[in-house]
């Protein structure tokens, strides 16, 4: 990464001062200004306030003080005329421009009033609930604004009720009072910012306002909801809250209200914000100016010194990149020097270019004779401060390539006298390798053929054991027959028994036939002619069971004679079970046998093959000894022949 230089440095330093200075104090200015306008659009919105409120309570106050004095005059005389009343009341009117007209009915349906209505000759005022809510009510009420009937204007009605000496209700004054004068006082306290009050009644409908089109018209009336503006701030804030909204024209107004004392009607002033946009547009202007302008100052401050002060410097550091490079012959008289330690630093830095190309000089000669071979020569100047190393180390080269070129001389007559004798052991050992492996040749040939033949040998031995171990197989075969077959012939002798026993049993049957059959023929001897059919029968049962008889005897013989042949073959069959135990016992020892010899002739195999492989090795080491050998023969050869090079070059040099 490239690093700035010093002019660099201190013009970004510097320019961060001053934008830090300027940020802090901008910010810090322009805070103050906000907070000052701010407070500045509260306090406007509420000396307004204050102004309006006292001008709505004077007036209510001036109209509640007539209220006060109609309603002592008319208690005061409760005999009065009515042309009397109507002469005073018209009277006040005639007195307050703000008065519209004034209505007076007592409790006997007596009615006077300074409007030409005519009242109903049939009127009550004990059905009237308007006159019985306003004659039982405390102190003075304002109504809504209404339509007079008579002037067409609005108005607002101070009700109360009349009461004579002995404080009883006698009846109820109402006086109706021109809207249009409320707004003509609230125009005049209009201010030029744009500073003004209305009063709203509970609807948030407007009742007063300075600006005509805002006024109620034809029975109509503007509510602080219609679209445009934003009053919802101001509608759910507390009495005596300052907040920000927006009127009808879409302007931001900081605004708080009060209720109206004995009504519901809310009295809003506002203060318009629009002066501290102006005011803080016009001081964000005059920031950008001073920032502008303190940036230019500054930047003609920083480009004065850095020309004065900081350029000396930059071409002294160019100076410095050229000796860096290697260029000892530099130019310093353009440098300026407008205070001392920049003189300091140039002066500084011709004597160390004078002085660096002085010992340049001086060494690049000591190094030229050196390089010719003339290791006499010494520095001669005298090396001031850390450069007093150079000179002796200079020396010290002198001196040590001397005593290493004698070292050198000396050491190459000793090799090249070590280097024929090696020639001559190398070649002594080369004609002793070259019979050694003549020799590990013949053996290797002798010994290979020797082991091929103990390989065939065991080989045959792994057969034998193959047949041994198939010999014992059907051995062990032929005694499991052999089993099988005295168990067989143990089988006949049992069922040859059992035969002999059904044969007794044959034999026990026709015997008792013969009986049954000569019992037979006596009893049909003695039955005569009727049982000579059962005679004949008889006869024939009987000679029947005497062949059935002989034909047993004959079997049962037959039995005998087969009984007595399987005893003799059973014992012939247990001696051959017994011989064949002997075979399988034999063959199992001979396969034991063949298995060791087999086992020990595979481990002689894997000796052999050792063996052979160790020949192999030992053929080709002794190979590999004789190329070295003679590789060694050539290389004292070749170190002989530099050998005697070296020495011839030591010769040229001067010691």
């Amino acid at each position: 990464m490239k690093k700035q230089t010093l002019g660099q440095q201190i013009k970004i330093t510097f320019y961060l001062i001053i934008w830090i200075l300027l940020a802090i104090s901008t910010v810090t200015r322009l805070a103050t200004i906000i907070s000052d306008n701010i407070e500045i659009a509260r306090t406007g919105a509420i000396n307004n306030f204050n102004l309006a409120q006292s001008q709505i309570n004077g007036w209510i106050d001036k109209k509640t003080v007539v209220q006060k004095d109609i309603e002592l005059y008319l208690g005061r005389d409760i005999n009065q005329s009515p042309e009397a009343q109507l002469y005073y009341l018209n009277l006040q009117v005639n007195l307050h421009p703000g008065i519209s007209s004034i209505y007076y009915a007592d409790i006997n349906g007596n009615v006077v009033t300074t409007d030409k209505i005519e009242i109903a000759s049939n009127y009550d005022p004990a059905i009237d609930l308007q006159f019985q809510t306003i004659i039982k009510q405390d102190g003075i009420k304002l109504s809504k604004p209404h339509i007079d009937k008579y002037s067409g204007e609005y108005v607002l009605t101070m009700t109360s009720a009349v009461k004579d000496y002995n404080n009883r209700s006698i009846g109820i004054l109402a006086v109706n009072l021109i809207l249009e004068k409320v707004h003509e006082m609230f125009v005049d306290l209009q201010q030029e910012n744009g500073a003004y009050a209305l009063i709203c009644g509970d609807e948030n409908n407007i009742l007063v306002h300075p600006r005509e089109a805002n006024r109620p018209k034809n029975g109509k009336m503007v509510n602080l909801d219609r679209p445009g503006s934003d009053y919802s701030a101001i509608l759910d804030a507390v009495p005596g809250q300052l907040v920000t909204i927006i009127n009808m024209q879409g302007e931001e107004y900081e605004a708080l209200y009060e209720y109206i004392p004995g009504t519901d009607f809310r009295l809003i002033a506002n203060y318009p914000t629009s002066q501290l946009k102006v005011s803080l547009r016009t001081e964000i202007i005059s920031v950008i100016v001073l920032v502008l302008l303190s940036l230019v100052i500054a930047w003609v401050a920083v480009e004065i010194l850095i020309r004065k002060y900081i350029s000396p410097l930059d071409k002294v550091v160019a100076v410095v990149d050229e000796l860096k490079a290697g260029i000892l012959s530099v130019e310093t008289a353009s440098i300026s020097k407008p205070n001392r330690e920049i003189t300091k630093l140039v002066s500084a830095v011709e004597v160390l270019a004078t002085t660096l190309k002085s010992y340049i000089t001086e060494i690049s000669d000591i190094l030229s004779t050196f390089s010719r071979g003339d290791f006499t020569v010494k520095p001669q100047q005298n090396y001031i401060g850390d450069f007093g190393e150079i000179k002796t180390s200079m020396s010290a080269i002198a001196e040590n390539l001397h005593s290493l070129l004698q070292g050198t001389l000396y050491s190459t007559n000793e090799v090249n006298f070590a280097a024929q004798n090696i020639e001559v052991s190398a070649q002594d050992l080369a004609n002793l390798t070259i019979e050694q492996a003549k020799l590990i040749a013949s053996f290797k040939v002798d010994t290979v053929a020797v082991s091929e033949e103990i390989i065939d040998i065991i080989d045959d031995i792994d057969e034998s054991y193959q047949i041994i171990t198939d010999t014992n197989k059907k051995a062990q075969d032929s005694k499991i027959i052999g089993d099988n077959l005295v168990k067989a012939m143990h089988e006949i002798s049992n069922s040859n028994t059992e035969i002999t026993n059904v044969i007794s049993l044959i034999d026990g049957i026709a015997t008792q036939t013969n009986l049954l059959a000569l019992n037979a023929a006596i009893e049909a001897a003695r039955a005569g002619e009727a049982g000579k059919g059962f005679s004949i029968v008889a006869i024939e049962i009987r000679e029947l069971s005497t062949k059935t008889s002989e034909t047993v005897q004959e079997i049962y013989q037959m039995i005998n004679n087969n009984a007595v042949n399987l005893k003799k073959g059973e014992k012939m069959v247990n001696l051959t079970s017994e011989a064949l135990d002997n075979v399988v016992i034999a063959s199992q020892q001979t396969s034991q046998m063949s298995k060791t010899l087999s086992e020990n002739a595979n481990r002689q195999k894997e000796s052999l093959a050792r063996i052979i492989k160790n020949a192999n090795q030992l053929e080709e080491g002794i190979t590999r000894n004789t190329a070295i050998s003679q590789e060694n023969v050539a290389v004292s050869q070749e170190l002989a022949a530099q050998s005697q090079m070296l020495q011839s070059q030591l010769d040229t040099f001067k010691m």
